[in-house]
């Protein structure tokens, strides 16, 4: 047997445990709705790309550029999230401990690993470019040219895929960054690197700035100015006049400077993987251990827990009112849900404490900045109520034989984040009363998302990704009502919390439909 070939196993069984995540399935039907959102029907007035009020014609160079800038932005910051998380993985399953003592080289197992990572983000880059091709079928107004499509799809999403796959594997390389710390600092990385577009956008030619432009939107649009000769170029679902005549891709987007860009890009994505290499942790269980058995790690979390150890107190001796009150034992469950959540997560309470005093000092046009910063907080800790059977080995088939099962924990559970959501938003609601009814909706839907998610993948970065995704859209497209469902843009229309409500029950409906199931197989 070849030296490769062991490796080439290993490879392939790194991305079929990613593929066959049932996560998976949700991030690829979620990569198909944006194509269908992103790829406007002209009919509707929107269209893709528009230049200066003229619509852009809807051939390949058009559809595969439109649609790789966008995607890259989805996969670039879900495509972290979804191929990170095999350290958990191997601790849970027992696997740590072989992997440890088998004479592979840490070299090549992270190698591996990055590669595993790498290709199952190609494939949901693969799902995006079959979905546009759908509707290029359906919508094309030019002939299918595949080369173009691989040719967009190559310089636009190698670079930031790379990046995830890289940072992946570095976070999970180093115990520090194995947790939800490496989650928080890869969000504020990637908003980082998408700040800079403004600054890229004003360089010119091949300027040495625009090594840092993942995305390559600033690489691209550049070039497209040049081209086109105005900045008046838009992107996305955007109107057009429909009486202007329609304007074809310009050819020479990707001249040999820009290309020379986009592998220059690639070659610093994969810069993470160095100091992996040197931190590696091996599986030394006195340096990692699986995340349900560890205590706050670190000087940080060591610090953190004594400042909050009064109110963690509090709390724990608050945990038995709930089985006091007369309300029930459905009231039990969501109180000791929601209290257990604030004392098992010391920073919680931080963020928590954060969220009712800082929006107090805030001028009103700043309240619904503070609201998006306030939801990304609270998406962390949605994310592992969610998550929290998946995560901790067992706990599931206990509750399935409590009182209520595991139905009722979950039903507690989504009342735990959606209450989480209102009293982190208490401040800022005391101050606009008036955006309860559509934060209240929207919280209700996405607390739904995070337990119906976090039940078909096993865990919690499928909800959070996609979420903090969204977010970001949210706060780009300010005028867009149809992203406005928690209403701090004040662009939404009035039937939104009611449809709201209404997907927040078809989630538990279908998270009630997936524990029946269950009950049924065992």
């Amino acid at each position: 047997m070849s030296a490769a070939s062991p490796l080439l196993a290993l490879l392939r069984v790194e991305f079929l445990l990613r593929a066959r995540r049932r996560g998976t399935l949700v991030v690829a039907l979620a990569v198909w709705v944006l194509t269908w959102l992103m790829v406007a029907d002209p009919a509707s007035g929107h269209a893709l790309m528009a230049v200066h009020a003229h619509r852009q014609a809807y051939d390949s160079a058009t559809l595969a550029y439109g649609s790789a800038s966008l995607g890259g932005l989805l996969l670039g910051l879900a495509g972290f999230y979804l191929a990170r998380g095999r350290v958990q993985e191997d601790l849970r399953s027992g696997m740590a401990g072989v992997l440890a003592a088998t004479p592979v080289r840490n070299t090549a197992l992270l190698l591996v690993r990055a590669l595993g990572a790498l290709a199952y983000l190609l494939a949901l880059a693969g799902v995006l470019m079959l979905g546009t091709w759908a509707l290029h079928a359906l919508r094309g107004e030019g002939p299918w040219l595949p080369w173009v499509y691989l040719q967009h799809y190559t310089l636009m999403l190698l670079p930031p895929l790379v990046l995830a796959a890289s940072l992946a594997t570095l976070c999970d390389a180093w115990a520090p960054l194995t947790g939800r710390r490496g989650d928080v600092l890869y969000f504020l990385l990637w908003t980082l690197l998408l700040g800079l577009l403004p600054l890229n956008e004003q360089v010119h030619d091949a300027h040495p700035s625009l090594l840092l432009d993942f995305s390559g939107l600033a690489t691209s649009v550049n070039r497209l100015v040049e081209l086109l000769g105005t900045g008046d170029i838009a992107i996305g679902s955007h109107d057009f006049d429909a009486s202007l005549p329609l304007l074809e891709f310009p050819p020479g987007l990707w001249t040999v400077d820009r290309v020379a860009l986009r592998l220059g890009s690639t070659v610093l994505a994969l810069l993470p993987l160095l100091p992996a290499l040197w931190l590696f942790h091996r599986y030394d269980p006195e340096r990692v251990r699986p995340r349900s058995a560890s205590p706050a790690r670190g000087r940080v979390g060591r610090w953190t827990a004594r400042l909050v150890a009064p109110a963690t107190r509090l709390l724990g001796a608050m945990l038995p009112w709930g089985c006091r009150l007369p309300l029930g034992a459905g009231f039990a469950a969501v109180w000791a849900e929601l209290l257990l959540s604030l004392i098992s997560q010391p920073a919680a309470l931080l963020w928590l404490l954060l969220a009712w005093l800082a929006p107090l000092a805030a001028a009103p046009e700043q309240l619904s900045l503070w609201q998006v910063g306030i939801l990304a907080g609270w998406a962390l800790w949605a994310a592992e109520l969610g998550a929290r059977d998946g995560r901790q080995g067992g706990t599931a088939d206990l509750a399935a034989a409590l009182p209520g099962g595991a139905l009722r924990r979950s039903w507690s559970r989504w009342a735990a984040a959606w209450l989480l959501g209102l009293l982190g938003s208490a401040t800022l609601l005391l101050r606009q009363s008036e955006g309860l009814p559509a934060l209240a909706a929207g919280l209700a839907a996405a607390s739904a998302a995070a337990v119906l998610l976090g039940r078909l993948s096993g865990g919690g970065r499928a909800f959070l990704a996609l979420f903090l995704f969204w977010l970001f859209v949210a706060v780009q497209a300010r005028s867009v009502a149809a992203l406005d469902w928690m209403g701090f843009n004040g662009v939404a229309e009035s039937s939104v919390p009611l449809l709201c409500l209404l997907a927040a029950l078809l989630g538990m409906a279908g998270m009630a439909a997936l524990t029946a199931a269950a009950q049924r197989r065992r």
